[in-house]
């Protein structure tokens, strides 16, 4: 498997069309189990919609590999849960930020373009 640039939710826009991966916390879960909304590192809610319907309902932190849509919704294609334990977000953005400025520093990095 190819590796995925990892995204906060100032670079979606910039991915439409890309499959990528985000790690965030979940805010809200769809009625229906379908879907869910996901504080992406940066602060911004995001629509996230799952291809099979969840047996339970999510909570706490989940990192996805999801097609990015022209709405910059996601799409999972893949789905690991953290649970509710703690996941600074905005070092994690500082991180992803650092890594977009500094390529040439985390060329050999998996998931930074």
């Amino acid at each position: 498997m190819e590796a995925k640039q990892y995204v906060n939710g100032a670079m979606l826009a910039s991915n439409i069309g890309r499959s990528v991966c985000a790690i965030g916390k979940v805010t809200s879960m769809n009625p229906n189990g379908m879907g869910f909304q996901i504080m992406l590192a940066d602060g911004k809610i995001v629509k996230v919609q799952l291809e099979e319907q969840l047996d339970e309902p999510l909570e706490g932190y989940v990192q996805l590999i999801a097609r990015v849509n022209r709405d910059t919704s996601l799409t999972a294609q893949n789905l690991v849960s953290f649970g509710s334990g703690e996941i600074d977000l905005e070092i994690f953005n500082k991180t992803l930020n650092t890594m977009t400025t500094y390529p040439e520093f985390f060329s050999n990095v998996p998931g930074v373009a």
